[in-house]
């Protein structure tokens, strides 16, 4: 028997749980099928190719004024390529880091095998102790990445990944282990070593035995994506060498001063960065680095984002645009939360709301090594209440954009004066706790009238 045809027995039986299941909890169960991700298919149609085709030659273009630039003003041509090397600096920490964290996130399954084994419902203490020491391994998985990064400060995209992953990893091991610890309490089969290893390297954050699988993998469609992945990069170090950190990189400097007038410039023109910005994140991290994992793991539903462009509304931007953030919430959050009785959706849909904007702003804080709510605020303060107004009367599609424009150019903004008046050594507070939670930049001296 093929491994398709057995993942379509196993699926059916599933699936027609998952339904009663669904319909019990007035909720819908994710459903795994082979599709591919939505660029993919738009970009094989002309009509839309010319929209790559667009963005293709803006950067190129932006290259040659970086270069033209670089060659007029230094002499040389790097296109900011010694920033690049910058951000991604101290390689001999965060590789070996990372690469413990893997290692890590892995092993963790023989613990939970060993009690799986050995477990009696008359011996509870082996569940104590299996139960201690999930809370405890976790506990080390999150501080000594936070103790490494506090001693030796890594650069911010070096930054980024460890601890890009280090989330990424917290969910898959809680997925895999609230979904097998049900099914041992329940007498059924669990997950198994290699069904383990599959989903922790497979583009996807819910935890099932088998998923759809491709019939071979494409080298041609790796070897594109790992290309589009390296222009990312390259565009979006050149976007922030010409119109993004640089602009800051001398806030908090003795003998250069920030007017307000030329505050309110800078924060109008990050809005053009930061969604360029965020545009260029999505590509890189839902389209190209998720189609590259599916291809070398022949994971077959790659739907990993729908048409959040088109969105007329925060519910439906939501649901749309982070696909396997967003079914690991509404299946491990929502639905728990929901499952406990609430017959209204606002409790769930709160919680939900709550949990994300702790993590994004755990993220920002640890990686920048400072608390700045802005993320919080924004997300949170102002992303309930749309959430829960539907679509607009006026604007729809466009007052989204709007939304999302000026509130990722706030956000970069604020995060960027922040990092620089701290990297610059504006004046600090004395107690490291005051110091971590309160704005450098008020009290710099940089900030004139």
């Amino acid at each position: 028997m093929s491994n398709q045809e057995a993942f379509n027995i196993q699926n059916g039986l599933k699936q027609r749980n998952k339904k009663q299941d669904g319909k019990f909890m007035g909720v819908r169960p994710k459903e795994f099928i082979l599709r591919e991700a939505l660029l993919s298919k738009m970009f094989e149609v002309r009509e839309f190719r010319g929209i790559y085709n667009i963005f293709l030659i803006a950067f190129l273009n932006l290259t040659i004024y970086t270069a033209i630039t670089d060659l007029l003003t230094h002499g040389t041509i790097s296109l900011g390529l010694e920033n690049l090397q910058r951000c991604f600096g101290k390689p001999f920490i965060w590789i070996p880091l990372l690469t413990g964290i893997h290692i890590f996130s892995i092993i963790n399954y023989y613990p939970f095998a060993l009690w799986r084994n050995y477990r009696k419902s008359t011996q509870p203490i082996i569940d104590i102790a299996f139960y201690a020491y999930l809370a405890t391994s976790i506990c080390l998985f999150i501080y000594v990445p936070i103790k490494i990064h506090s001693h030796v400060t890594l650069p911010v995209a070096s930054a980024c990944i460890i601890f890009f992953e280090q989330v990424r990893l917290l969910m898959k091991i809680y997925a895999f282990e609230r979904t097998n610890i049900g099914k041992v309490l329940r007498a059924e089969a669990s997950g198994s070593f290699e069904q383990c290893l599959y989903f922790l390297y497979a583009p996807t954050l819910i935890y099932e035995d088998t998923y759809p699988r491709s019939k071979h993998v494409r080298w041609s469609f790796v070897l594109q994506n790992v290309t589009e992945l390296v222009g990312c990069i390259l565009c979006f170090n050149v976007v922030q060498g010409q119109i993004g950190y640089v602009l800051f990189e001398h806030f908090g400097l003795v003998g250069h001063t920030f007017s307000v007038f030329r505050l309110v410039k800078m924060l109008f023109l990050q809005m053009v960065v930061g969604i360029l910005s965020f545009l260029i994140g999505f590509y890189v991290l839902l389209h190209t680095v998720q189609n590259i994992g599916a291809e070398l793991l022949r994971f077959g539903d790659r739907q990993f984002y729908k048409d959040w462009w088109n969105s007329e509304s925060f519910t439906s931007f939501y649901s749309t645009w982070n696909s396997p953030v967003h079914g690991f919430l509404h299946t491990y959050i929502y639905k728990e939360v929901f499952g406990l009785g609430y017959r209204s959706k606002v409790v769930p849909i709160v919680c939900v709301f709550i949990v994300s904007s702790i993590v994004h702003e755990y993220m920002m804080a640890v990686i920048l090594q400072f608390f700045f709510p802005v993320l919080f605020v924004l997300f949170g303060g102002f992303g309930v209440p749309f959430r829960f107004c539907g679509k607009p009367r006026f604007g729809g599609n466009a007052f989204i954009w709007w939304s999302l424009c000026t509130g990722v150019g706030i956000m970069y903004f604020f995060y960027t004066l922040e990092y620089f008046a701290r990297l610059n050594n504006c004046p600090s507070a004395n107690n490291y706790f005051w110091d971590f939670v309160t704005p450098r930049f008020i009290q710099c001296g940089s900030i004139t009238w």
